[in-house]
């Protein structure tokens, strides 16, 4: 009598033993389920997680899995309907608000048609990415410029962290400046939580309103905020008009390390790390804003 074992087929462990059937079961499933059979044993781990640079290509090649869609669809983590929702300074205004087009039309997740997150490089579609499904005014398209002059997005960093994060980003981007724009920013929905916790515990940590002054004002680096009567644990957006704010109103900035900053610092992005233009040109950038990041008419968030 034959062996039973002989006459069976090959286990799924033979099977992505195979690169290319590996391959082309990545192209069939999200980055997250790949990532789940890399853990399910030590054999499966050493042929999908075991090199960095054999999961980013096999990732590369993967779904969208569609938790974007669902958290606007159920109004979960940054859809979240709120309570508070007509608090000024809400940045989630109350569903029934918004366009009738964004509730009824693209309700499926486009599974195959994808990009990488901008952070973490995980697959994602135009329906499951991070962006204001209404297309905002284009004051507040730039992570450091709106109309109400609030300090927002932007960290200060001692001369040693400021070298140490330029040589982290130097070759992953075309503009050696910050261009992040909210509607074209393709980020996933964790990466945007963990993006926004991160900011507003360095404005936790390490900024300090003074709406006085004082003998110590300039120890550290000052940036002056029209919306100071807003609490530390909000982020804060920057005086674009210069003269036309009140010198005492003003927003202390440390570095992550915890140093203090010279005051000739150029303020860095805290989305993408890159530096800003320095910050008495921002004036000027928000009247030149208009000609290179115009409102579009015919936006894909509209159709």
């Amino acid at each position: 009598m034959s062996d039973p074992d002989s006459r069976s087929g090959p286990t799924l462990t033979d099977i992505i033993s195979s690169y290319p059937i590996l391959q082309a079961l990545a192209s069939q499933v999200s980055t997250i389920d790949l990532f789940h059979l890399g853990l399910t044993c030590k054999t499966h781990f050493s042929f999908i997680l075991g090199s960095r640079s054999v999961f980013s290509k096999l990732s590369s090649q993967c779904l969208c899995d569609g938790h974007g869609l669902r958290d606007r669809q159920e109004l979960q983590g940054l859809y979240k309907l709120s309570r508070w929702a007509y608090v000024w300074g809400n940045d989630r205004k109350i569903h029934q608000d918004e366009e009738i087009e964004i509730r009824l039309f693209n309700r499926r997740c486009d599974h195959q048609d994808t990009l990488p997150c901008c952070k973490c490089g995980i697959n994602v579609c135009e329906e499951c990415r991070y962006y204001p499904r209404v297309p905002p005014d284009r004051s507040v398209r730039r992570p450091h410029l709106n109309d109400s002059w609030q300090v927002e997005n932007i960290m200060c960093l001692c001369p040693q962290c400021d070298t140490k994060t330029e040589e982290e980003i130097t070759g992953k981007f075309l503009s050696e400046l910050c261009d992040c724009d909210v509607l074209k920013r393709w980020v996933c929905s964790k990466c945007r939580v963990e993006e926004r916790s991160w900011t507003r515990d360095y404005f936790d940590k390490h900024t300090q309103f003074e709406g006085g002054g004082g003998d110590d004002e300039y120890l550290t680096k000052v940036m002056h905020d029209h919306q100071h009567e807003r609490s530390v644990s909000t982020p804060r957006r920057v005086d674009l008009a210069g003269e036309s704010v009140c010198k005492s109103d003003s927003v202390k900035f440390w570095c992550i390390c915890g140093e203090a900053v010279p005051n000739e610092t150029v303020p860095r992005c805290t989305w993408c790390k890159r530096r800003h233009r320095p910050e008495d040109e921002w004036w000027d950038e928000w009247e030149e804003i208009g000609r290179w990041m115009p409102l579009f008419d015919n936006v894909s968030c509209l159709s």
